[in-house]
């Protein structure tokens, strides 16, 4: 991508995102259920504990920000970064009805973040990087701002195929013309997935003892009136794309949409999907 490139991406992130922040305050219950644990293990494999001062690129609604808060406890700090002034504002509702006090939530495109070097005692991101044009950019930045010795952790998720909960509406969204094939090259919610990417990209950016491992993710929704209405809420792409459609054409790829979705319907009406993400872990040197 060029610099103007890169510009209109980040403009349309963040302006995609704006636009679903109230969705994911009203689906945060739901979110916890699918995605708590990632927390707990971006946290643990960072090395984030009592007293320590940490980073977190792409809060978003604050996961895993308010987690490593009450990890790090009062005599240590967050800072979490999003692109999304309107995610963050939930994120610091949520800071508020918790009682959590000791996290910042700073408007800024996580691959240009500039913080002073050297300042923190741990990073996590949890589902941001793959959405960023410059991920390198993103990873100088994250490990000039770590002290030597600190760890780096991330989850993004893995690839298309492994994934159905999210490709599913995008594949039927194709074949109504109005979602065009992806650039495997260009910023998505999979462009980080296949193995050894996103590792590389760390020891590019000069991580060491890095490791990777895929993560079995079961999502799990209630019912298929929730999934449908969680999807069309919450999903940015998906979101943008109904809203271009024509009443009719709009009935008819929802209608497509259940139908393929049916499949993954269980006895009991909920709707289940295996999925998988990449969680993946770098040091800077020790000095």
């Amino acid at each position: 991508m060029t610099s103007d490139n890169h510009g209109d991406h980040v403009n349309k992130q963040r302006d995609d995102w704006n636009a679903v922040a109230d969705a994911w305050e009203k689906y945060d219950g739901w979110l916890s259920d699918n995605f708590a644990s990632f927390d707990k293990t971006l946290i643990e494999r960072a090395g984030i504990g009592p007293g320590h001062k940490a980073l977190d690129l792409g809060s978003g609604t604050g996961n895993p920000a308010l987690a490593a808060a009450r990890t790090v406890g009062p005599h240590g700090s967050v800072v979490g970064v999003d692109v999304a002034e309107k995610m963050l504002d939930v994120a610091r509702r949520r800071a508020q009805a918790m009682g959590i006090d000791n996290v910042e939530f700073q408007v800024c495109h996580a691959g240009a973040i500039s913080f002073e070097k050297e300042s923190f005692d741990a990073a996590t991101s949890r589902f941001c990087l793959m959405f960023l044009p410059d991920v390198s950019a993103a990873l100088r930045g994250v490990h000039s701002a770590l002290k030597p010795g600190a760890r780096f952790t991330a989850a993004v998720w893995g690839t298309p195929e492994k994934n159905l909960s999210f490709t599913i509406a995008m594949k039927v969204l194709h074949n109504f013309g109005e979602a065009a094939a992806p650039d495997p090259s260009a910023p998505s919610p999979f462009s980080l997935g296949a193995p050894g990417k996103l590792k590389g990209f760390m020891e590019e950016a000069g991580f060491v003892d890095t490791t990777e491992e895929a993560v079995p993710v079961q999502m799990s929704f209630p019912s298929l009136e929730f999934y449908i209405s969680n999807m069309k809420e919450m999903a940015a792409p998906v979101r943008a794309i109904l809203e271009k459609l024509d009443g009719q054409s709009r009935a008819s790829a929802m209608n497509a949409i259940v139908e393929e979705v049916r499949k993954f319907e269980t006895p009991e009406g909920a709707i289940r999907f295996h999925s998988e993400a990449m969680i993946v872990s770098g040091m800077k040197a020790p000095a």
